[in-house]
């Protein structure tokens, strides 16, 4: 997962205040869109891990409270 940490550490090194009203505006449209996308891979890895419990050797009882961690 490194080159989505990667990705996010570019865009928070993105100044504000640098940007024009339109190229600030594009960025909030295609952040809500990129969230929406990771939102849903999220729920199919949660999905698929829920009945395999990988949590579970340490200790979690539910994958949220796994997540919640």
């Amino acid at each position: 997962m490194r080159p989505l940490d990667a990705a996010v550490d570019e865009l928070a090194a993105v100044d504000p205040a640098a940007l024009d009203d339109h190229g600030l505006a594009d960025m909030l449209v295609e952040l809500r869109r990129v969230r929406a996308r990771l939102a849903a891979v999220e729920a199919r890895l949660v999905d698929a891990g829920d009945p395999r419990r990988p949590w579970a050797p340490a200790g979690y009882r539910s994958t949220p409270r796994r997540l919640a961690d």
